[in-house]
């Protein structure tokens, strides 16, 4: 059991902590821009529909 956890602990394939958080950001920034970048014409479009309703 000790020899799994510390070949464990040196298996270095897969992404890291540090990299998911680096692709967390990535895809929240993206996330953010196309908001900041589409909200208005989505908001316009909701306004009016609801005004022809």
């Amino acid at each position: 059991m000790l020899a799994l956890l510390h070949k464990l602990g040196k298996d270095e394939d897969g992404p890291t902590a540090v990299e998911y958080a680096i692709m967390l950001g990535a895809v929240t920034a993206v996330i953010v821009a196309v908001v900041w970048i589409f909200g208005g014409t989505v908001k316009n479009l909701f306004e009016d529909y609801t005004k022809k309703m």
